[in-house]
């Protein structure tokens, strides 16, 4: 991180937004795909956070999209929403150690996105999903989400936007 920090100029926020799915009942997911999904959707990401905690200054933004799984994991979705919950729960108590310095750290729960993620799956077919956010509209919620936050929206704008 400190690489991207000196080539940029500094960093307002780090997002990520990461992750591999995987779909079925627990028993029949099996313990390599469990492990792959814990490795990209929260190992991975708490890895790029945590070396960006000291790159990244007060009034600046640290977030990770999670999803709405967090919230209701469905069925056939165990080791998946498991995976971003892993990643929610070092969100907030890394939200909890920097409250009083910053960054602000954001936990982004989108819901289903139509980017094609999930007919990708690691493993099973996904279920019939409602109709879901094109990704458009889930850049623009992220970018939301760091204003409101506080990060400056110049540069940080401009590189979410160029890299949907």
């Amino acid at each position: 991180m400190p690489w991207a920090a000196h080539e940029l100029g500094g960093l307002d926020a780090v997002v990520v937004c990461v992750g591999v799915a995987a779909f079925g009942p627990a028993e029949e997911v099996g313990d390599t795909v469990a492990e792959h999904l814990l490795t990209v959707n929260a190992l991975a990401p708490v890895a790029v956070l945590r070396a960006a905690l000291p790159a990244v200054p007060p009034g600046g933004a640290l977030a990770a999209v999670t999803g709405v799984v967090v919230d209701a994991a469905p069925a056939g979705m165990a080791d998946y929403a498991a995976s971003k919950a892993a990643l929610a729960a070092w969100l907030t108590a890394v939200r909890r150690e920097r409250r009083r310095t910053g960054p602000a750290v954001l936990d982004i729960r989108l819901p289903h996105v139509e980017s094609g993620f999930a007919e990708r799956a690691v493993v099973g077919a996904p279920p019939a999903l409602p109709r879901g956010r094109t990704v458009d509209e889930a850049v623009q919620t992220i970018l939301d989400a760091l204003t409101a936050a506080g990060a400056p929206a110049g540069r940080t704008a401009r590189t979410a936007a160029a890299s949907p």
